[in-house]
């Protein structure tokens, strides 16, 4: 197994299959494997005494993860960790956990096909009783530009801001474009019913694989499931896109599992080049589950309290 490192490279999204390049975006490198079945290439970026390996659902073998981790320990003097998401390594170290993908197909009518009847049937009926009830709806797309400010987007992420906080409490503290620019959000989807917005879904479109960042709904109309039907919309826009797979990351949420979704375990790790920085990591990262264990039992109640006092407000 030979290694050696390209510099400078302009890595693109499309080359490691997720977000590597928007999320960092200068001091990277590709690490170029030349293994007996053929080459491989990784790409890194380098942060002080840190590095991140762009490998999100790539199958990496653990031998290889261990040359690939000692060959950076001695290249880069300085580094004292290394650290990766989402990646598809049998590690006992790494804190694992599920992540769903979409492959699209050519036609909407083909991935239709992966839902049953009765589901099909649910979503025209449910679309159909909000039509009857707020009249005809509104299914719009605005595409993200960094350079040009628009009103409409940032009115729309307003809302959206409101949504967040109404169902999950969550205070962003940030203004609409500088939570685009945060989560490299590029489309937006908004389905809404005369004045009245329904659904928001938030996307990361850069590259043949997209990656949905968000979606959430107006809960006073819950009942009409407004998220499902503009998620329907949403994989029907991404395949008019031409895009090749959809990435929705993990949890249980249900809509994740459906329309030929792929679930599959995937690994987050942090790799020292001293053990004793590694002793403290597991801790650190102990307590840290144990406290988000606790926060996911509390919201219930706080969310209660909260809606009361803003339904008297």
């Amino acid at each position: 197994m030979k290694f050696d490192t390209i510099n400078n490279v302009k890595i693109n999204p499309n080359f490691i299959y997720n977000r590597f390049d928007l999320i960092n975006s200068d001091n990277n490198e590709v690490i170029e494997i030349d293994m007996s079945e053929g080459k491989d290439y990784i790409p890194i970026h380098i942060s002080n005494h840190k590095a991140i390996l762009g490998i999100w659902l790539k199958h990496i073998n653990n031998d290889v993860m261990q040359e690939v981790t000692k060959y950076l320990f001695k290249r880069h003097k300085q580094l004292r960790y290394i650290i990766y998401q989402n990646a598809i390594v049998d590690s006992k170290d790494a804190k694992k956990h599920n992540h769903f993908n979409i492959f699209l197909p050519f036609r909407y009518d083909e991935l239709q096909k992966r839902i049953s009847a009765k589901s099909r049937y649910t979503l025209r009926r449910k679309l159909n009783i909000m039509i009857r009830d707020f009249g005809n709806y509104t299914f719009n797309e605005f595409e993200v530009n960094k350079s040009k400010r628009d009103d409409k987007i940032e009115s729309v992420i307003n809302e959206y801001f409101e949504f967040k906080r109404y169902t999950h409490g969550v205070e962003y503290g940030l203004s609409p474009y500088e939570y685009l620019e945060k989560y490299h959000v590029s489309n937006i989807y908004v389905l809404s019913f005369k004045n009245i917005t329904a659904s928001i879904l938030l996307s990361c479109e850069q590259c043949p694989i997209a990656y949905l960042e968000n979606l959430t709904y107006n809960h006073d109309l819950a009942k009409y499931s407004p998220g499902l039907i503009l998620y329907d919309m949403f994989l029907k826009k991404l395949i008019e896109h031409r895009k090749e797979e959809l990435y929705l990351a993990g949890g249980d949420l249900e809509y994740k599992k459906h329309y030929g979704s792929i679930e599959l375990q995937v690994s987050d790790g942090c790799i020292y080049r001293n053990r004793y920085y590694y002793y403290l990591y597991t801790i650190q990262r102990d307590i840290f589950s144990f406290l988000r264990t606790i926060y996911a039992v509390l919201p219930d109640a706080f969310k209660k309290i909260y809606r009361r006092w803003r339904d008297k407000t």
